[in-house]
């Protein structure tokens, strides 16, 4: 079971509010809110719109759920007992599937990361072969209008075509 969808069933457990249901009571509202705290607290590298994905939101309403969390907590202390309670049950319930599940998403991050270093390299060789034919045809362009009236006008160009590249970042 990946982390989110435990701390969804730990939230679902103490507050008997499943964090994907499309309400907007404040009940809800207030369980989404601990929901999306929750995530930022035990997985702080977990993106607002991954957050947001996992309950059908959008990472604008994650933002305003975290903003929210210390005026509902006002408002309700109960949560914070909640969050506590939970923060104690997901740190007992962390066990060897979870973490041979870790070990899995690490590995096949690992792969596509190699995979993605490797399309990097293949897309390095392409430009620098792309370039060397680009340059191989203006110097063919340079000996062609050479010695013609067009030649200062494609020296003009040409100078501008390269400060233009020296604009742009790649």
């Amino acid at each position: 079971m990946e982390i989110n969808e435990k701390i969804k069933e730990l939230v679902l457990q103490q507050t008997n509010i499943n964090v994907d249901d499309t309400t907007r009571t404040r009940e809800q509202v207030e369980a989404r809110s601990l929901y999306y705290t929750l995530i930022k607290e035990i997985t702080p590298k977990t993106t607002l719109k991954q957050i947001g994905k996992s309950v059908n939101k959008n990472h604008a309403t994650v933002i305003h759920g975290l903003n929210q969390w210390d005026m509902l907590v006002r408002y309700n202390p109960t949560l914070n007992k909640y969050k506590e309670r939970i923060l104690k049950m997901f740190d007992k319930q962390i066990d060897l599937t979870d973490i041979d599940l870790l070990r899995k998403q690490i590995n096949r991050l690992q792969g596509e990361l190699i995979d993605l270093q490797i399309e990097n390299e293949k897309l390095k060789k392409q430009l620098l072969r792309d370039e060397h034919e680009t340059i191989q045809n203006i110097k063919l362009l340079f000996h062609r209008f050479e010695g013609t009236e067009h030649h200062e006008l494609f020296l003009f160009r040409l100078n501008q075509l390269v400060d233009i590249n020296s604009k742009r970042k790649i």
